[in-house]
């Protein structure tokens, strides 16, 4: 190891010191109705605290001699690069109170040294335009005591009646300074005389800041107030031109996913910064469609790996610094992210490492198949949750919630439906590594799971919340879809009852996505698209700059499972995905009807960059950067085409395809038929 990698001088007489002048903020001074204290980690700091005295350094061990003990950890290569530290300033003032006006403040932000006089208190409201994550670093100086609040937050929300757990909390325009309020933890600091520095530990996430400032018996002369922005180094290597609101989309979307990217992947910024397998599944594809790093999103992979359990589950959030109440069904949503990760980027090793832990999982969910074939409960100190459903808040606590009523009954068809649906994922992962019996068994209990699911909680029009239950909710529509219980003309007619049916409880933004993959598969993506895209467009009405949580109990403003239209827009209206894995052959499936009259994408690949550019009037032509076979799939007929590198392709013409669609209206069904099937069989991606 070379000299200025070591971690120490090699010289004797390191001492160390406790700083007693920082300590973190108690849990009993947290507001719950922000929910669980996950991070609490805010500070109160007294800069005139003396610290402690300095003791020499003592190299701490558990290593004895004779005995083969280890230490407990070990330094090993970091597998994703530095996060960068990016100096910036908040935009402007937007409410203030105190001697301090305005103009002073703005100018303040823009760096300019602001004085308050003696023995005043002044508080202010800075903007960023748009939720960040980064180091904040206050400068200032006084010759006396100087107390300050310094309260960060995502929006302006509606003032709560109250405070603590059960306060009800409403959203609108995020916005609104005149009627709204800022809620968010706060840190303190009390100045020592002279120069001062306030600058808390660990990066925060932020679209506000308010700033109490109290002087005592002399001026304060403050130099600065600026941030480093910090999140994972992604490349966004995927860009888009389009109409206003996809672009604003799109944009909003990028924002979100990267404020969810640091040293892990994270639910949310703010209130968190907890990695879950479920949301972090979506995260990892999201990241797949717009950049070929995949870094962040193995390592991922590896610390839920890290995480197995005894009962053959993974942890639902890890890393963690304790054992968490687990989530059963997250760890099927790791099976999807492995199975993502084959088609994006085709690493054989990869899956052959975790084909175990995959198999580990289902069969805990396979042990627990009662006597109608369902998967019934599990065990007590799990937390089944499903999905932030109003109609599913239970009565004892955080972890009755999100559960469909029928399951305490006896099962949950979601969890039936999900199962089968991971099955048959499981089964393709198998199948890219040669083992076709694995694959095959895997298929057998996936209809298995479909065949029951059918006897016991179907009613011909609905599948109901479990067996014997009169509740519905969109949850076991969409899974019965995904999962192939319901096919055809059937599964497209219930996916319209289950869009357009405003009494059935709704998916919320955690399962969005799922919605719009079943309303995919069942062939009414384009036919419903207006109701699928109202979330976000309601949200984007609501200027929000990234996407919110859930429209639930409206929490988190930031939270990376609703980037689902990064998604939609690469996979569905411009039609861009893997055929096969590795992208080895290349699907274009581009939704016409949802493209405006014209617009253009450079989609990045494993392999290289792809370029879409459509015009109503000409078409849909492709160009590729490398020599690929693409399956193209327009108005639902298939074409198969070889893209030699450079070579512009014109994949859809809308004067072609109205005269061939004359022509084939002359011809008999029975020509009709046949000719349609020798395209398709002609399709070999």
């Amino acid at each position: 190891m070379a000299k200025e990698q070591e971690l120490h001088t090699g010289l004797p007489g390191w001492e160390a010191q406790l700083d007693t002048s920082v300590q973190m903020q108690p849990r009993s001074e947290w507001n719950y109705a922000f929910g669980p204290p996950f991070l609490a980690m805010n500070e109160r700091v007294n800069a005139s605290t003396s610290s402690e005295t300095w003791y020499p350094a003592q190299v701490m061990s558990v290593k004895s001699m004779m005995l083969p003990v280890l230490e407990p950890w070990k330094l090993t290569e970091r597998p994703i690069p530095t996060l960068p530290e990016i100096l910036m300033e908040m935009h402007s003032a937007v409410r203030m109170e105190g001697c301090i006006d305005k103009y002073r403040w703005n100018e303040f932000v823009k760096g300019v040294a602001l004085s308050i006089p003696a023995r005043q208190t002044v508080v202010v409201e800075l903007d960023s335009l748009e939720l960040t994550t980064g180091f904040l670093r206050l400068e200032f100086e006084s010759l006396s005591t100087v107390e300050i609040r310094l309260m960060c937050s995502e929006s302006y929300e509606t003032p709560m009646a109250r405070s603590g757990p059960g306060s009800k909390r409403q959203k609108n325009d995020r916005t609104d300074h005149i009627d709204g309020k800022l809620y968010g933890p706060s840190d303190f600091y009390i100045s020592k005389p002279g120069n001062n520095v306030f600058e808390p530990f660990w990066f925060r996430a932020f679209r506000y800041i308010q700033l109490e400032i109290s002087t005592s018996s002399a001026p304060a002369t403050f130099h600065s107030f600026r941030y480093r922005m910090t999140r994972y180094p992604l490349k966004v290597e995927t860009t888009i031109k389009a109409s206003s609101e996809l672009e604003n989309m799109w944009q909003i979307s990028l924002n979100t996913l990267k404020n969810c990217m640091h040293e892990t992947y994270e639910d949310c910024p703010f209130y968190e910064q907890n990695q879950f397998i479920m949301d972090s599944r979506l995260q990892m594809l999201f990241t797949y469609q717009i950049s070929t790093d995949d870094r962040l999103a193995r390592k991922t992979m590896q610390e839920f790996y890290a995480s197995r359990r005894d009962d053959g589950l993974l942890e639902a959030q890890f890393p963690s610094p304790g054992r968490c109440v687990n989530i059963p069904q997250f760890s099927l949503f790791w099976i999807l992210m492995v199975h993502d990760h084959m088609m994006y980027f085709g690493d054989q090793r990869l899956v052959k490492q975790y084909l175990g832990t995959i198999d580990g999982i289902l069969d805990h969910f396979d042990a627990r198949l009662n006597s109608l074939s369902l998967v019934g409960l599990f065990d007590e100190e799990m937390w089944p949750f499903v999905d932030w459903v109003t109609e599913w808040h239970g009565s004892t606590g955080l972890h009755s919630m999100g559960i469909p009523k029928a399951y305490w009954n006896g099962a949950a068809t979601y969890n039936s439906l999900l199962y089968a649906f991971v099955l048959q994922h499981a089964a393709d992962l198998c199948d890219f590594v040669h083992r076709p019996d694995t694959a095959s068994e895997y298929r057998r209990r996936a209809m298995s799971l479909n065949e029951a699911v059918n006897a016991h909680c179907y009613d011909g029009e609905l599948y109901l919340d479990g067996p014997n239950s009169q509740d519905r909710s969109q949850h076991p529509q969409v899974f019965a879809v995904l999962s192939g219980a319901i096919q055809g003309e059937a599964a497209a007619e219930l996916m319209r009852r289950t869009i357009i049916d405003n009494s059935l409880p709704k998916c919320s933004y955690a399962l969005s996505f799922y919605l719009l993959r079943a309303a995919s598969q069942a062939g009414v993506y384009e036919e419903l698209f207006i109701y699928l895209v109202a979330p976000w467009k309601k949200m984007m009405n609501q200027n929000l700059t990234t996407w919110a949580e859930d429209d639930v109990m409206f929490r988190s403003d930031c939270h990376g499972w609703s980037a689902s239209p990064i998604n939609e827009i690469v996979s569905k209206i411009f039609g861009i995905s893997p055929a096969s894995a590795a992208y080895a052959c290349l699907k274009i499936e581009p939704s016409i009807s949802l493209l405006p009259p014209q617009a253009e994408g450079n989609f990045v690949t494993r392999n290289g960059e792809v370029s879409l550019s459509w015009d109503e009037t000409i078409g849909l032509q492709v160009v590729s950067d490398h020599e690929v076979q693409v399956q193209a799939v327009i108005k639902g007929v298939n074409h198969v085409y070889f893209l030699k590198t450079g070579d512009a392709t014109t994949i859809y013409s809308p004067i072609a395809w109205t005269e061939r669609r004359g022509q084939e209206g002359a011809m008999t069904m029975a020509e009709k038929s046949s000719h349609q099937v020798m395209e398709v069989m002609g399709v070999t991606c």
